[in-house]
């Protein structure tokens, strides 16, 4: 049924919706649907058929999302103090930026997009003797969605999306707080929309038909020039830690 989220878009209407989802929850996904087939030259991400028309869907799964932000909420002291996990993200959130670092390379459960490795392991880069527990926390909050960078990258490196804008859905987009700074470290528009579950609307669509309506209000959020700026630059060297673990792990391996 998730993946029948990714059909939403074809009720529009008259409205911009995108055709690129993210849904965020212990695990997270990445999806579009095309009426292309679109593969990616490394095979990275997944190409599936979606129906007999045919449709694709284009997108990869990743193992680590909510459950890493669990493990920072029950092990980095915020359970400990009585905090909640929303006092959690905000004290994250107004705790400083640092471009240097710690790394979270959040790999507690191994990962599938974009290394389809089982045996990476979740580990911080860049500890110096001025790391703060604050620091690796905020750490860990960047590197799960710079991981799920990767994987909306990848997508839009596959298919011809004109526009760079990802519908979201997930408790954790409420808070427009949160969800500009989930847009500055991923550096695209989020799209957060307030309707029926989404995979209840994909599967009316797929019944229905395109001339499907349903009463949609959404939200958009815009990464913020300079600090995106900033968060790419970070997030390339993210990139460089977590390809150096996964060409690691497989060394050991192979």
């Amino acid at each position: 049924m998730a993946n029948l989220s990714n059909l939403a878009y074809a009720i529009q209407g008259d409205r911009e919706l995108s055709p690129f989802v993210l849904s965020f929850g212990t695990s997270a996904a990445v999806r579009t649907l095309t009426d292309q087939l679109f593969l990616h030259e490394s095979g990275r991400i997944f190409t599936y058929i979606a129906d007999d028309q045919p449709h694709y869907i284009v997108g990869g799964p990743v193992n680590n999302a909510g459950n890493a932000l669990d493990w920072c909420y029950q092990h980095l002291g915020f359970m400990a103090k009585g905090q909640s996990f929303s006092d959690m993200l905000a004290t994250l959130l107004a705790h400083d930026f640092s471009a240097s670092g710690p790394y979270f390379l959040p790999f507690l459960n191994g990962e599938r997009a974009p290394y389809w490795n089982a045996y990476l392991q979740a580990e911080f880069k860049g500890i110096q003797g001025h790391t703060s527990q604050l620091d690796m926390a905020k750490a860990v909050f960047e590197g799960v969605f710079f991981e799920i960078r990767q994987v909306v990258d990848m997508v839009f490196e596959t298919v011809d999306l004109e526009q760079k804008m990802i519908q979201v859905n997930g408790k954790i987009f409420t808070d427009p707080k949160i969800g500009q700074w989930i847009a500055n470290i991923m550096g695209i528009t989020l799209q957060y929309v307030s309707g029926d579950d989404a995979s209840l609307v994909g599967a009316g669509v797929l019944v229905e038909g395109p001339s499907l309506r349903q009463d949609f209000s959404f939200s958009t959020i815009a990464p913020e020039g300079k600090m995106a700026d900033k968060y790419k630059e970070k997030f390339l060297m993210y990139q460089k830690f977590a390809d150096s673990a996964d060409q690691e792990s497989k060394a050991i391996l192979y």
